[in-house]
């Protein structure tokens, strides 16, 4: 564990790194409390507690005070973030998953790699440039539409980790979504599918990976698997 910590600190300082994930290249240029590196550091640390709370407690701990000091505020956390692309978070994502299947032992069913996809929708924050992105939804009868997102993850099952995950509009089906994380699957992965996710067009897909998947199918739906049966 320490090397993927080592090998993810590395990423996050190195200046390819900040430079392909900054809203302007003047960004993150300064010297400032809350440089590029401990921005993402914050972030990732945060722990559903108020923005002010967590940059009193990140301060705290990364300038060794036995006591919290306000360092900044969180307008200022949220102006930082307004330079920071999204994409920085998919990134260390996809690293920390290549890093791991490099470098650790992990399990295996007879030799394949058991990933499971899923999905759901939530809602989010109910503000302007958020409802314009995702859409408002009818929620509970009586309340006024609201902004939701579709979720989606591909999960390996024996190792606990997410392989991939996406949040899109709702209006997104969740086979749309299915196919972008299959679109990540190689040679030795087995997809386990739900009774909602069988179509035709996402078995090609993921036989074109050279992956292989094994689907819960109604057979009152498929002709083929009634024959089978």
């Amino acid at each position: 564990m320490p090397k993927l910590i080592e090998s993810l600190n590395n990423l996050i300082n190195s200046d390819t790194f900040c430079s392909g994930h900054k809203n302007n290249q003047n960004d993150f240029t300064r010297k400032r409390i809350l440089p590029f590196h401990s921005l993402i550091c914050l972030l990732l640390n945060m722990n559903n507690q108020s923005y002010q709370t967590e940059l009193d407690q990140y301060f705290k701990v990364v300038n060794h005070l036995e006591i919290a000091e306000r360092f900044l505020y969180k307008a200022n956390l949220t102006k930082a973030r307004a330079k920071l692309k999204y994409e920085a978070f998919i990134e260390l994502s996809d690293h920390m998953v290549h890093n791991f299947y490099e470098n650790f032992q992990f399990q295996t069913w007879h030799g394949f790699n058991l990933f499971a996809v899923d999905g759901s929708t939530l809602r989010v924050p109910d503000e302007k440039t958020i409802s314009e992105h995702f859409g408002a939804w009818n929620s509970v009868k009586g309340e006024k539409p609201c902004p939701k997102a579709r979720v989606s993850q591909m999960f390996d099952v024996l190792n606990k980790i997410t392989v991939d995950a996406i949040i899109s509009p709702k209006s997104e089906g969740e086979n749309e979504l299915a196919a972008f994380h299959f679109l990540k699957l190689m040679p030795g992965d087995l997809i386990l599918l739900d009774r909602g996710y069988p179509a035709h067009w996402l078995f090609r897909l993921i036989l074109s990976m050279n992956a292989d998947f094994c689907a819960r199918i109604s057979c009152n739906q498929w002709k083929v698997v009634k024959k089978i049966l």
